[in-house]
């Protein structure tokens, strides 16, 4: 009887053992999953931002359309007293500084404009990218504890 009494001592063990194993691997799966559920509530906030961010940027664009517009104004009002200039000296000096600053105007609106669009379009892929990375890494987790169980 003491035999069997250790056997099933052993068996009880074996059972608890088991138990705890599978608890284990079922809080290391909640963790996973917790995990996961605070990587996509991240993802979510800074979707917020970005959108946020593009928000300010359309109405800095449209800030900056207008500011381009009133320069634009500014400069046909130029070119018009340039048309009325007398000598062709005149004309000529007041058309060379239009030509300039109208390059100035548009050319330093574009390039700072498509500089910031750029950057947001860059940081957009990276995010996706560590997005899509942290799914699968969850669920090939999920399937591998799945298959142990």
């Amino acid at each position: 009887d003491e035999a069997t009494a250790r056997r099933l001592v052993e068996g009880e063990w074996a059972l608890q053992t088991m138990r705890l194993r599978e608890l284990s691997a079922r809080a290391t799966q909640q963790q996973r999953v917790r995990t996961a559920v605070a990587a996509i509530e991240n993802q979510s906030k800074i979707t917020v931002a970005l959108t946020e961010l593009q928000l300010r940027e359309s109405a800095d664009r449209a800030a900056l359309a207008d500011e381009s517009d009133n320069e634009l104004s500014r400069l046909r009002d130029s070119w018009l007293s340039i048309a009325a200039q007398k000598t062709r000296s005149e004309r000529g000096s007041a058309s060379l500084a239009f030509v300039r600053a109208f390059t100035v105007t548009s050319e330093g609106t574009g390039i700072a404009t498509n500089t910031f669009t750029a950057l947001i379009d860059a940081q957009l892929v990276q995010l996706e990218r560590d997005f899509v990375q942290a799914c699968e890494k969850l669920l090939t987790d999920s399937a591998e504890a799945i298959a142990r169980q």
